[in-house]
């Protein structure tokens, strides 16, 4: 029996439309090599070079390990989808097991994943085995989980490969040389390139515009304020260099300097200027001069000194490069860093300023989950040829602790006019913020909850219905004798 064929509502049928992509995202690749930047400095493979020297600036660098330290100390966990079956939640189980089951730490994958904020994109290759003790695995279910997520460095990776009609990565090309990476001299890899496919990696990458599997470092940012400061603090160093050694001069009769000279002359002409060349490398200690005076002019012939430079913009020089580097800091939002070096700042100002740096850790952050979710739990199930229509998730944990005072005084303001239900999971994620060890049981009831918890012990929700005057922070108003007058959290 033919398929009945789909219709309008009406009862017309559905035209017929290609189902396939008709456009092109715009990205220029020839060859395997992608040309959206214009300058050469900052064109992969040239990047990486460039990245790695823009990271080992001291600025740089503090800012870097800022974002990697908040990145690297998140805890992570593995979610069931919402409503899950109890074969989900197994299988949820087993992708949280795979985690701690590599060769390598869940903290040290995250350490090296935290290079893609250096170089705009990270590559690791998943390589899976059978989960059997004899392979090195904690299991021996048979199923297949992760052996590591090996990372390959951005400097070993010289081709992306895109499918036919250029819109998809297909693979990552990466040449391997022996000497250059220690391999055995029988490697079969040695000098070779090798091919890897796009299914078998986890590409991490910030800020990808027109799908580029470069990603965009957020060094290019900072790259002309870089390139900048670096030229203002070698003009600092070599004004500072000149202030303290002096510019030594030597003074000789013109005869010695005219062009018809003799070659007597000429060469103690020479003889003095390699003495100056001398004394400025520091390969010279001191000079013994002749005491000559020109008997017409009677001037010394020969006169040494050292000139002292006048280094009244010195202070302008440290101004400017202190603005370069607050530039720097703000495109990588870690200008928070520079707060309290100055004199200046208050704690509203680096609250707002750590706020914001949070925001874009956990933005990082959120790169991070969805190549873990859309890559390596689905390349998981296929392995063990499970069919899922909901995975299971990866998420991060908070990016700091919690302020207890204000914790607490919002837990006691909105407790106080019953707006938090004492139920089960309220308590217990109190508990998590707060750190305490005991959590309530699934299987406690809500009676045995509310006679766990008590009564409460403030009343300081009386206060919306207790008259002016009332007494120990049960009023709208203190009264001049009441007991908690001193607690200004408790007056209204």
């Amino acid at each position: 029996m033919a398929e009945e064929e789909a219709l309008m509502p009406d009862g017309s049928p559905i035209p017929r439309m290609a189902l396939s992509e008709i456009g092109y995202n715009g990205l220029k690749v020839a060859s395997g090599i992608i040309y959206e930047e214009a300058k050469r400095e900052l064109r992969w493979p040239n990047s990486i070079r460039t990245f790695k020297e823009m990271r080992r600036d001291t600025t740089i660098s503090a800012a870097l390990k800022a974002v990697e330290l908040l990145v690297s100390r998140v805890n992570w966990s593995v979610l069931p989808p919402e409503g899950a079956t109890d074969a989900q939640v197994k299988r949820a189980d087993f992708v949280k097991q795979c985690m701690h089951d590599m060769d390598h730490t869940w903290f040290n994958f995250i350490k090296e994943v935290s290079s893609v904020f250096t170089f705009g994109f990270d590559v690791h290759e998943i390589v899976p085995r059978r989960r059997r003790y004899k392979n090195g695995s904690k299991y021996n279910d048979g199923l297949i989980g992760l052996k590591k997520l090996a990372p390959r460095s951005q400097d070993t990776i010289t081709k992306w490969i895109f499918s036919a009609d250029k819109r998809e990565l297909a693979g990552i090309e990466q040449t391997v040389v022996q000497n250059q990476y220690g391999l055995p001299s029988d490697s079969s890899v040695a000098s070779n390139t090798i091919i890897i496919p796009r299914e078998r990696c986890l590409l991490f990458r910030t800020d990808p515009v027109k799908d580029n599997p470069e990603g965009q470092s957020p060094l290019l940012a900072c790259y002309t304020a870089y390139r900048i400061r670096a030229q203002l603090e070698e003009i600092e160093a070599i004004g500072y260099s000149k202030n303290v050694n002096g510019v030594p001069v030597v003074w000789i009769h013109p005869k010695y300097m005219a062009n018809d000279a003799s070659e007597a002359d000429k060469a103690v002409y020479a003889h003095y200027k390699q003495l100056v060349r001398n004394l400025h490398m520091n390969e010279q200690t001191g000079i013994v001069m002749p005491l000559l005076y020109d008997p017409e002019s009677k001037q010394p012939m020969f006169k040494f000194e050292l000139l002292s430079v006048n280094n009244t913009t010195a202070q302008y020089l440290a101004d400017s490069i202190q603005r370069w580097d607050n530039k720097i800091l703000t495109s990588l939002f870690a200008d928070v860093l520079r707060l309290g070096q100055d004199g200046v700042g208050s704690y509203s100002l680096a609250d707002s300023k750590t706020n914001m740096l949070a925001m874009a850790i956990e933005s990082r952050l959120k790169e991070i989950r969805d190549v873990l979710n859309s890559e390596l739990i689905p390349f998981l199930f296929r392995l063990n040829g499970w069919r899922e229509e909901q995975y299971p998730t990866f998420e991060f944990g908070d990016l700091e602790d919690a302020d207890l005072e204000a914790f607490s005084k919002a837990i006691q303001r909105i407790k106080a006019v019953g707006l938090i239900a004492p139920t089960k999971d309220n308590v217990n994620h109190i508990a998590e913020v707060l750190k305490l060890p005991d959590r309530i049981p699934d299987d406690m009831s809500q009676g045995d909850i509310n006679e766990l918890l008590g009564k409460a012990t403030t009343r300081s929700g009386d206060s919306l219905n207790t008259p002016t005057g009332g007494m120990n922070g049960t009023a709208k108003a203190t009264a001049a004798n009441d007991n908690s007058s001193l607690n200004t959290e408790n007056t209204a």
